[in-house]
């Protein structure tokens, strides 16, 4: 029987990362992480459609960690700290729209599982390979814009190697999207599954997410532990 959960019983989560390289915002389980790079302006632009999504969805007595830009009265970052576009998961990054460049949407991966289960017995993966399901939360913010998940995002594996979505099989845990098709405008909240193969023995180490189409190496990272 496939299990659908990775180690002993318990869904894989990403370790904490620290705070203090850019400007990080709370909304109880969701974290917003921003590049150093922005002013304190454009980070409000930022921020207030993030609380206007997130805040009422927070646990109650939840708080908002203040701003911390380069320069603040705060420690600074050793040389080990994590970049402004990574993070661990239910980490919520800002993206730019495809179809409408000039649109944004935020995307947080909300969960990982292992040896996922699959929709039907015609999607099991070929001996020696196994699932790995990613679930997202994106957010409308400006602007209308849609893609296809299955072209957005991939795994990397303990071995170093990049494995793209298995986009024709289907997990048990959810769907995708609309066959991979997601569809926001500001406000609007999609969730969805997408599936990977992986050989056995091979873990997923990082899960990343294309943050601007078309311009290589801008990726949101979604560490592991």
């Amino acid at each position: 029987m496939s299990r659908s959960d990775p180690v002993n019983g318990h869904e894989l989560r990403g370790f904490s990362a620290p705070f203090g390289d850019g400007y990080d915002y709370l909304a109880g389980t969701a974290i917003l992480r921003l590049s150093q790079y922005l002013t304190p302006a454009q980070a409000e632009e930022y921020r207030v459609p993030f609380d206007e999504v997130e805040a009422p969805q927070a646990t109650a007595g939840s708080t908002r960690a203040s701003p911390s830009p380069v320069g603040s009265t705060q420690p600074a970052p050793s040389p080990a700290s994590t970049p402004s576009n990574t993070g661990p998961i239910h980490t919520v990054f800002i993206a730019s729209g495809f179809t409408n460049p000039s649109a944004k949407y935020s995307v947080r991966l909300d969960k990982v599982l292992l040896h996922a289960a699959p929709d039907n017995s015609s999607d099991n993966p070929p001996p020696g390979r196994y699932l790995v399901g990613a679930e997202f939360t994106i957010t409308g913010l400006v602007g209308t814009t849609s893609d296809d998940a299955n072209s957005d995002t991939h795994v990397l594996g303990s071995d170093g190697a990049v494995y793209t979505p298995a986009a024709s099989e289907g997990l048990a845990a959810g769907t995708n999207f609309d066959y991979g098709q997601w569809n926001v405008q500001p406000g609007q909240v999609e969730k969805g599954w997408v599936s990977f193969e992986l050989p056995d023995g091979i873990r997923p180490a990082a899960v990343q997410w294309e943050l601007r189409a078309g311009i290589v190496d801008q990726f949101a990272t979604w560490k592991l532990s």
